[in-house]
């Protein structure tokens, strides 16, 4: 095809690899411009969606909101909202034991609730299970992206195409190369690598989903994971009052880090600290004790940084 081009334009191979780069961006920005460019960080997860579009698809989890509403026999009815605790589970004013609902999709928690209602509280009660507000399924997305961050999915998985749309497209250059690391059932699996114009400018990658849990770098093609030259960067995400992304530094631990995104919030669970590390093509998860560190003063436990880190702080579970 291009030899074709060229021959009957009359191109030598610069102009024609110029023309081509120009078609590219022009491409990309239809597709960008085409779709509703969404900060990560500005989604409101508070939009009612009905269950009818979400019972097979969305896996409920802690911190999610969720409406209950129970239809009785003659008039009456009972509507409450809660959020799923960090435990997993919800309490009903009209139940005396709190039912575990994490894990489990809206068609299958409506079906459990049901039987429980109808066998020890309700003569055939009608249940209708809404979330009103998605906050457990994330993914983080690092790298050379407009909006870095972490994304709350509104479904059990989006697509990485619509996924970057979201995340206001790539920074620079479209010569990049998209990387997404995961586990399956807490052991890693092999990464899929994709080049970002043919994820964009193609179809050939649409059927490519990421789901909770699983962190999307976008690099430039020279860059290699962990992201050792990429700004010399680290990632500190949770219950810490400055997320985000913040510069490495020779001999940084994992608190230093944490200090440096503004320290712990007042909500953090510092025992159960972890690092997400990219190593020999697979995503390592490491557990790091802060509690140690900071009441013991043991530290051998606040291990050093790499760059390209991701650390993460869960919240306390009281």
């Amino acid at each position: 095809m291009k030899t074709i081009v060229t021959l009957l334009l009359g191109l030598d191979d610069l102009m024609f690899w110029r023309i081509n780069t120009v078609l590219k961006f022009f491409c990309v920005f239809i597709i960008i411009g085409y779709f509703p460019v969404i900060n990560a960080q500005d989604v409101d997860s508070k939009v009612p969606v009905s269950s009818d579009t979400l019972k097979e698809t969305y896996i409920i989890g802690p911190e999610d909101q969720i409406k209950i509403t129970v239809l009785g026999q003659g008039d009456y009815k009972f509507s409450e909202e809660k959020t799923v605790s960090l435990n997993g589970k919800i309490l009903l004013s009209i139940m005396q034991e709190e039912f575990p609902i994490a894990g489990l999709s809206l068609e299958s928690a409506t079906d459990k609730l049901t039987e429980i209602l109808s066998r020890d509280y309700l003569n055939d009660p009608r249940v209708i299970l809404e979330i009103t507000a998605f906050n457990s399924q994330k993914v983080l997305v690092v790298g050379e992206i407009s909006h870095p961050g972490e994304v709350t999915l509104q479904s059990s998985s989006i697509s990485l195409k619509e996924l970057l749309i979201q995340s206001g497209g790539p920074t620079g250059v479209m010569d990049k190369t998209v990387i997404v690391v995961s586990e399956n059932d807490g052991e890693p699996v092999d990464p899929i690598v994709v080049s970002l114009d043919e994820l964009l400018l193609s179809g050939s990658h649409d059927t490519i989903r990421v789901q909770n849990g699983d962190i999307v770098y976008v690099l430039g093609r020279d860059k290699q994971l962990p992201i050792s030259d990429l700004n010399n960067t680290v990632y500190v995400f949770g219950q810490v009052t400055k997320p985000g992304i913040i510069p490495f530094s020779r001999n940084m631990t994992v608190l230093r880090a944490i200090i440096n995104a503004g320290n712990f919030t007042t909500d953090a669970a510092p025992g159960r600290t972890s690092i997400k590390r990219y190593h020999d093509n697979k995503i390592e998860t490491i557990g790091v004790n802060l509690d140690r560190v900071m009441s013991g003063g043991d530290k051998s436990v606040d291990i050093e940084l790499k760059p390209g880190d991701v650390v993460y702080v869960p919240r306390a579970i009281f």
